[in-house]
Parts: C-alpha cells; structure tokens; sequence
C-alpha cells in the first residue's frame, strides 16, 4: 500500500508541474473541450457530478466551481442542476438509511452534531445554513448534512428541496452575473 501512495504522490506532483509549466496550453485546451461539447455532454457530467456530490465528505463545492470555471454559462447550469440532484439524492438516500437506524434506536455522530447545531434555530434554517457554511465538512459536507437530514426526518420533502434550491443559488448567480471572476 505504501507503494500506491508514493506512486499517487508522484502523480499529483507531475500533474501539478506539468499544470504550472504549461498554464496557457492547458487553459486553451480546456477552453477547446468546453466548446465543443455537446448539451448531452454536460448531462452526463452534471449527473456524474450530482452522484458524487451525493457521498458524505466529498468535496462538492470544489468540483462545481471547476465546473463553473472551465464550461462557463453550461458548467453553472450544470453545477446547480446537478447541486439540487446530489443533495435531493443524498437526502433520499438518508430517508431509507434513517429507517434502519430508527429500528435500532443508534444515532449516528453526523446525525448527534446536526442536532446540535440546529438546537436554537428552525430545521431548514439550519440547513441553510449548513450547506452555505465554509467548513461543513466538519459536518459530512453537503452530501452528509443532507443525508443527516434525510435520517432525521425532522423536514418535509418540499420544505427540504425549496431549502435547498434556494440556497445553493447564489454562487452561480454570483459567478454568471460575473460578481466572481476565476479566469482572467
């Protein structure tokens, strides 16, 4: 296993030089991808996005900001359609899970430390808040807060997709109105 991780390091920093060495080449390759796909294309890629997004812990908001900043107008459209779907999909997810551990009367870490975030304030203000809060990866990241949720089954389904449509709005409102820039 030692090995693997030497030769992932050794991946990364190759990529990393390579990315530093050749910014403009890669930069004009990616802007060539982007123009050339098709609106399938950007589907499957907000669909891919959408699944992994809906596993706890993983690092949701980066890839959707590489969305945004390598397709521009579809990778914000990918983004956020894809944002609603992963989180929606991980909250149903959590809704099936919740059944089993209801029945064994566990409450899992994720779930205790949500309760007690959210002790003072509504549920969907909680939420809201979770989603948007930096470091919520303390929390599961988006696909946990809203598997939690889903566990909880303290949220109706319209209250938590309206929640979360809304608040995962502004950054790309943000990034399409061109308030955030990340390509000059």
């Amino acid at each position: 296993m030692n090995k693997w991780l030497w030769a992932i390091a050794a991946l990364m920093a190759f990529t990393s030089f390579y990315y530093l060495d050749n910014d403009g080449a890669v930069r004009a390759r990616l802007l060539e991808i982007s123009q050339n796909m098709s609106t399938f294309d950007f589907l499957v890629i907000s669909l891919i996005y959408s699944l992994m997004l809906a596993i706890p812990f993983i690092a949701g908001v980066e890839i959707g900001i590489c969305l945004m900043a390598f397709f521009g107008l579809k990778g914000i459209f990918a983004a956020y359609v894809g944002t609603v779907l992963g989180l929606s999909l991980a909250y149903f997810l959590g809704k099936r899970v919740g059944r089993f551990y209801t029945l064994q009367q566990k409450d899992l870490t994720i779930v205790k430390r949500i309760r007690a975030f959210s002790f003072y304030v509504p549920r969907w203000l909680s939420l809201a808040l979770l989603i948007n809060t930096p470091g919520n990866a303390i929390f599961g990241g988006g696909g946990g807060i809203a598997m939690a949720f889903g566990m909880e089954r303290n949220v109706t389904n319209t209250v938590f997709f309206s929640v979360i449509t809304l608040a995962t709005l502004p950054v790309p409102l943000l990034v399409y109105f061109g308030f955030i820039q990340f390509i000059n």
